[in-house]
């Protein structure tokens, strides 16, 4: 890999003046790449213009001190590893603060050639692999946030009923899980409503799929419209049945809400031909409603409602049944 190499320096102490024998030993190089900034307030401006992978910084006196914590305190030069190259008067205290300011390393004028090359490529290395470092680390993180959205998107079409939106059976039975759990923990009331549109089979064979399809997602809205509190949660069943699940309901809120989604549809007077019920499209529902207890299990909650659903088309259909365990 090859290094960039800014060398910063007093005009008045050049390194082509005293420090001939380390500039000859780096511009030898086939891999080294040597600039010269003897202006110490271009520095900055000559640092970000060339991007070295190495800075040597000429030790002569406190303003080159001062320099160095230039570099490590600004957020583009800090990473930049410097060595401070000594001169001919470079005191050891001053030396030695050098490292306390965040220099890398040392190189006296006497080193040898071999020694300042691997010093300098070890340094410049370092960097440029922390760099691909940093670079790949933040390809990951992007790559990461991708996965994420992916996995996001993957989520919820697995969640979701393709057809109509809403939630799809397996994940009513995951959020019905938590909510029968909490209501055994708190002891409060849950209610279940599971709405079957009449005679939708004569729908379909009448006016075609393709309506039908249109009437299941419009029946679907509707319902969401109706169930206004965040807590409650509707999913499509299976074909033309729904369930709606209400936490914290009795059995007086449940009849409520299922009044209003069978009145709600039947103002929504999709023309049902071949009904023999009524000439739009209606629903059936039952409703079930609990305290659960120990002795119950969930499944019994849905159970009854569906039972109380069967009751409804039994009698007649358009119609509500409730039932409680």
């Amino acid at each position: 890999m090859s290094a960039t190499i800014l060398w910063i320096t007093k005009a008045s102490s050049s390194p082509i003046k005293h420090q001939q024998h380390i500039l000859h030993t780096i511009q030898s190089t086939t891999d080294m790449h040597c600039h010269i900034c003897s202006d110490e307030e271009l520095a900055i401006s000559m640092i970000k213009k060339l991007k070295p992978t190495v800075i040597l910084q000429s030790l002569q006196g406190t303003h080159s001190l001062d320099l160095l914590r230039t570099y490590k305190t600004h957020a583009l030069l800090s990473a930049i590893p410097v060595i401070m190259i000594e001169s001919n008067n470079s005191p050891k205290p001053i030396r030695n603060y050098a490292f306390f300011r965040g220099c890398n390393d040392y190189i006296e004028l006497t080193v040898g050639k071999q020694e300042l090359l691997a010093r300098i490529r070890l340094q410049s290395a370092t960097y440029l692999k922390n760099i691909q470092y940093l670079d790949i680390k933040n390809s990951l993180a992007k790559t990461n946030d991708k996965l994420q959205v992916c996995q996001t998107m993957l989520d919820k079409s697995t969640s979701l009923d393709v057809l109509t939106g809403i939630a799809n059976r397996q994940t009513f039975a995951q959020h019905y899980e938590r909510e029968w759990s909490r209501a055994l923990r708190e002891t409060e009331p849950l209610s279940v409503l599971i709405a079957n549109i009449d005679h939708f089979k004569a729908y379909n064979d009448h006016y075609g799929y393709q309506q039908g399809d249109r009437c299941l997602k419009i029946i679907s809205q509707t319902m969401q419209e109706v169930l206004q509190r965040p807590t409650d949660f509707c999913a499509r069943y299976c074909g033309e049945e729904f369930i709606i699940l209400l936490p914290t309901t009795t059995a007086k809120g449940g009849i409520y809400i299922a009044e209003r989604l069978r009145k709600a549809v039947i103002d929504l007077n999709i023309p049902h031909k071949h009904s023999e019920t009524k000439s739009c499209l209606t629903l059936s529902l039952g409703l079930a409603t609990t305290s659960p207890m120990l002795k119950h299990k969930a499944r019994d909650l849905i159970r009854a409602a569906d039972s109380a659903r069967f009751e409804a088309k039994k009698q007649g259909r358009n119609r509500l049944i409730c039932k409680s365990i």
